[in-house]
């Protein structure tokens, strides 16, 4: 969690090595707080812009006015503007300002409130009334939004206290009262949470789960095209969104393969790698080669490698190859509580 700090007095100054003292180190949404200080000697314009495109949140130790006018110029998201947070010099109030629910604003106003023994503020009306945060949720949950606008509309109607219709194609844990399961009988409006192409409600909120491990393997010197032909061939048979992929697999020969690198890195997803004694050690039935158990000294890299990088997930295509290139996917299983 990369967090840029400004203060303006001598006040400021103190209460913000007071915060990285706190802070540094700690964990937040699963990720270590690292923070930065801007430098005074740079124009306060620069930095704020900069820090929007670079920072997961910025904190102002001022009055909100200057955050406010500081930051006006470079609001574009919800979905992707910072966490914005303003504390007063004396750190008595910590006021959650932009990006509440996805940015994670009020999450991390209450922690710094917590360690600050201030006072948190926070005004979105989900979290006034005590009631579920279905955008925050779903981030604290790594579930990707399809599009914000229907957050806004199941937001309003839990506040208004209606249940809401969900279909999930991962195991639920339910708690909350209002949220309650159907079958894929399309309906007016609900959540859908799903690693599939799919809308099973006229008007849905569509969360998607990065549960979708690819296992790959190739022969050397295969190209980031060849490699992406494969998967989205297998993508569309098997009707995945490509969104849902968590991470790419196979086995250690294939850690500099640059065609399986750019691929990972044009989804924006891990690519890992396992040795041929971890693949052999995964334990299941799957398809022989002779030849790749000569090349590799397993004989099979693909679909172990999906089983093992989705923590022994269930295997939804098998072993299938297009010119050089093997694939086999799989899916980790989860519970999602709510």
């Amino acid at each position: 969690m990369n967090i840029g700090i400004v203060f303006f007095t001598d006040n400021g100054r103190v209460l913000c090595e007071k915060i990285e003292k706190l802070l540094n180190g700690k964990q937040y949404r699963e990720k270590e707080i690292a923070l930065e200080i801007r430098n005074k000697e740079e124009k306060l314009s620069h930095w704020v812009e900069k820090a929007f495109k670079e920072k997961d949140a910025i904190i102002f130790i001022s009055a909100t006015g200057i955050a406010v006018r500081s930051i006006a110029p470079f609001i574009k998201s919800k979905t992707t503007d910072p966490a914005v947070i303003v504390i007063d010099d004396m750190g008595t109030f910590v006021i959650s300002l932009l990006s509440g629910h996805v940015g994670g604003a009020n999450g991390l106003t209450t922690l710094i409130a917590d360690e600050l023994k201030g006072q948190p503020v926070i005004t979105t009306a989900t979290d006034v009334s005590n009631k579920l945060a279905i955008d925050s949720w779903a981030v604290e949950n790594g579930l990707i939004i399809d599009n914000i606008k229907p957050a806004k509309d199941i937001a309003m109607d839990i506040l208004a206290g209606k249940l809401i219709k969900t279909r999930s194609l991962v195991n639920m844990n339910i708690k909350d009262e209002q949220i309650f399961l159907v079958d894929d009988t399309p309906r007016d409006r609900g959540i859908n949470i799903s690693y599939k192409n799919d809308k099973i409600f006229d008007h849905e909120l569509k969360l998607i789960p990065k549960i979708i491990t690819l296992g790959i393997g190739c022969r050397r010197g295969k190209s980031k095209e060849e490699i992406e032909e494969l998967v989205n061939k297998a993508l569309k048979e098997e009707n995945i969104d490509i969104r849902s992929i968590k991470n790419i697999a196979s086995i250690d020969l294939k850690k500099d393969e640059i065609g399986l690198i750019e691929f990972a890195r044009s989804l924006g997803v891990e690519f890992i790698t396992y040795t041929s004694d971890e693949l052999k050690n995964v334990k299941g039935d799957f398809p022989p080669s002779s030849f790749v158990s000569s090349v590799t000294g397993v004989d099979n890299v693909c679909q172990r490698a999906a089983v093992l990088a989705s923590d022994n997930g269930n295997v939804i295509r098998e072993k299938t190859s297009l010119n050089g290139v093997t694939l086999s996917i799989a899916k980790k299983e989860i519970i999602l509580e709510i």
